[in-house]
C-alpha cells in the first residue's frame, strides 16, 4: 500500500512539474491566463481512460500546483475575457465528479472553476454525468461558473448552418433556463473551431469560447 501511494505521489509530482514548467516558460513571453483543462475525476486508483484522473492523483496534482502558485505569487483566476493574469481551471462535459469531488475541494481552496456541460449528457440518465438537479446545485457554488458544451457534443465545425445555430442557441438557452443565470461561455466540443464557427459563436451571444490543440 505504501509503495502504491509513493508511486501515486511520484506520478502527481511528475505531471504537476510538467504543467508548472509549461506555465513558467509561457509566462516569460506572454501574460494572461494559463488554462488547465480536465474532464473527469474517478474514485479508482488506476484509470485507463485518458479523460479520467484517479482522485488521489488529481488531489496530489492540485496540491503541487497550489504550492507552486503560492511560491511564485501567481493567482487562480476565472476564465474570462479579457484574460486575467493567472491560472484558470476548467472541466468539460459535465461529469458528476465535478460536483461530487472537484467543487467541494475547489470551494475550500477558493479556486475559481468553469464547468462546461453538454445538454445531451445531462439528460442521458447516465450516472457518470450530472443530472439536471445536480447542474443546478453546482451552479450555486460561488466560485463556479457554468458554460455550454453544445447540445449533442458533435464537432461543430462539421455541421451545416442550421445545425450549428441549433447547437449554439439551444445549448445556451437550455442552460440559462435551468440555472437561472447567464451562460455566455462555450467550450468547443472536441476542441475544434474555425473562422465560420467563431463568427457564429459571437452572433449567438457568447463572449468567450475555449478550444484545445
Amino acid at each position: 500500500m505504501e509503495e502504491h501511494l509513493n508511486r501515486l505521489k511520484y506520478r502527481a509530482a511528475l505531471l504537476a512539474s510538467k504543467t508548472i514548467g509549461w506555465m513558467s516558460d509561457q509566462s516569460r513571453t506572454h501574460r494572461g491566463s494559463r488554462v488547465l483543462m480536465f474532464h473527469d475525476v474517478s474514485e479508482h486508483t488506476v484509470s485507463n481512460d485518458i479523460y479520467s484522473v484517479p482522485r488521489r492523483l488529481f488531489e496530489c496534482q492540485v496540491e503541487h500546483v497550489v504550492t507552486w502558485a503560492t511560491s511564485q505569487g501567481r493567482q487562480f483566476v476565472e476564465l474570462a475575457v479579457p484574460p486575467a493574469d493567472g491560472i484558470a481551471w476548467t472541466f468539460d462535459d459535465g461529469y458528476r465528479s465535478s460536483l461530487a469531488i472537484v467543487a467541494p475541494l475547489f470551494s475550500t481552496l477558493k479556486i475559481p472553476l468553469c464547468v462546461f456541460v453538454s445538454r445531451q449528457y445531462v439528460e442521458s440518465g447516465d450516472s457518470r454525468y450530472l443530472s439536471r438537479s445536480e447542474v443546478i446545485e453546482l451552479s450555486s457554488y460561488p466560485n463556479i461558473t457554468l458554460g455550454t458544451h453544445g447540445v449533442s457534443h458533435r464537432r461543430l465545425t462539421e455541421l451545416n448552418p442550421s445545425e450549428l445555430r441549433h447547437e449554439l442557441v439551444e445549448s445556451r438557452g437550455w442552460l440559462e433556463d435551468l440555472i437561472g443565470q447567464s451562460a455566455n461561455s462555450l467550450s468547443y466540443p472536441h476542441g475544434a473551431s474555425d473562422g465560420r464557427l467563431v463568427q457564429e459563436v459571437a452572433a449567438a451571444g457568447y463572449v468567450l469560447a475555449a478550444g484545445s490543440s
